[in-house]
C-alpha cells in the first residue's frame, strides 16, 4: 500500500529525480503503520531501482537516467530475500509457540469455560 502511493507519487513526477522521500518515522506516522513496515516499503521502491538508500540520510529518488543492472543488484537482493526469510521463519516459531501456550492455558480451563 505504502509502496504503491509512493511508486505512483514518483512516477507522477510529485518527487522529482533527487527529491528525498519522507523518513520512514514520517511514514509511520502518516500510514499509522509499524516502523518495520515503512521501512518494507522503501525496501521495495529500492528493489524497483525507484530510489537510492543513503545509509543514515534517506532515500532519495533515482535519476531515470542511471539504470539499474541486476548483475550490480543481485547480490543485494539476495541478501534482502534472506532476511526476509529469516523474519517469516522467526515469525514462525513465535506463532508455534503462541499457540503451545494457549493450548496449555485453555487445557487448565475448567469445562464449563473451555468449550465451544
Amino acid at each position: 500500500m505504502i509502496a504503491d502511493e509512493l511508486k505512483r507519487e514518483i512516477e507522477q513526477g510529485v518527487y522529482a529525480p533527487g527529491d528525498k522521500l519522507k523518513s520512514v518515522r514520517e511514514l509511520e506516522a502518516e500510514y499509522g503503520v509499524a516502523r518495520n513496515t515503512a521501512s518494507a516499503a522503501i525496501r521495495q521502491l529500492q528493489a524497483l531501482g525507484l530510489v537510492d538508500v543513503r545509509a543514515g540520510s534517506g532515500a532519495y529518488v533515482r535519476h531515470r537516467d542511471q539504470d539499474v543492472s541486476l548483475s550490480q543488484d543481485l547480490p543485494r537482493l539476495r541478501a534482502e530475500l534472506a532476511e526476509v526469510q529469516d523474519q517469516v521463519r522467526r515469525t514462525k516459531v513465535a506463532l508455534s509457540k503462541a499457540e503451545r501456550a494457549l493450548g496449555e492455558i485453555v487445557e487448565r480451563l475448567p469445562p464449563e469455560i473451555s468449550a465451544d
